[in-house]
């Protein structure tokens, strides 16, 4: 399925902007249908049927072909892209279902039985569970015992920093990693009802700058950071 948009004269950010179309064209739809709570009444080899998201129907009609990462709706006759079926489902235009799709990229994704697993972008590079800590009451956590809350954002863990996803960002920006795991940690938050990662860079009070490729600002509380050296002789 095709949209009409209005043609704009070709300059760099135009050109950035189809660049992140095409990554977020590759988060799977069946990632991003699982995490919205809807799953395939049938699947089959390479593709799964679903009941149309769309409107109540017993006989499954909605296709997602998994390999091509297109779905199909044979009620309706439409089909396309996880960006089109964002903008169909929230009818919304182009430019917010990239946002909303560019932050489901840095969420966890659930699982049938409520578990969190590896988003899309770790289940390539790593085989641990994403987020099997915080359902672990005996990790231990260097932050309150009571999750901190700060204009609506909630601070649930922190741990060595080592998710794949960020670890890019960081080589994208031109970090050294070897600094970067000695003076940062990976911080989990929930805001908006809604649980994202990110690098944080925590200060003397206990607070944290977080940051990923989509999102810039704080835990509170808010306070300078000290680096301390080693004493060399």
């Amino acid at each position: 399925m095709e949209y009409c948009r209005i043609s704009q004269p070709y300059n760099k950010s135009t050109k950035n902007r189809n660049m992140q179309s095409d990554n977020i064209k590759n988060i799977p739809i069946r990632d991003y249908l699982k995490n919205q709570g809807t799953y395939p009444a049938k699947e089959y080899s390479g593709y799964g049927m679903y009941r149309s998201p769309f409107r109540d129907e017993r006989t499954p009609s909605f296709k997602v072909d998994y390999h091509l990462n297109l779905w199909h709706d044979f009620g309706s006759g439409e089909g396309g892209s996880i960006i089109d079926l964002v903008m169909k489902l929230d009818r919304c235009p182009f430019i917010d279902a990239i946002e909303q799709l560019r932050n489901f990229s840095f969420m966890p994704v659930k699982e049938e039985q409520h578990s969190l697993k590896l988003d899309y972008f770790c289940a390539r590079h790593s085989s641990n569970k994403f987020g099997s800590a915080l359902t672990d009451r005996n990790s231990s956590f260097s932050f309150h015992r009571n999750p901190e809350k700060n204009n609506g954002i909630i601070l649930i863990e922190e741990k060595p920093l080592e998710h794949p996803r960020l670890l890019e960002y960081l080589q994208s920006r031109k970090i050294d990693l070897t600094i970067a795991r000695e003076h940062c940690r990976e911080v989990h938050y929930q805001t908006g009802g809604r649980e994202y990662f990110a690098i944080g860079f925590a200060n003397d009070a206990g607070g944290y700058e977080i940051r990923n490729p989509s999102f810039k600002g704080c835990i509170a509380p808010k306070d300078i950071t000290h680096i301390r050296q080693d004493d060399r002789k």
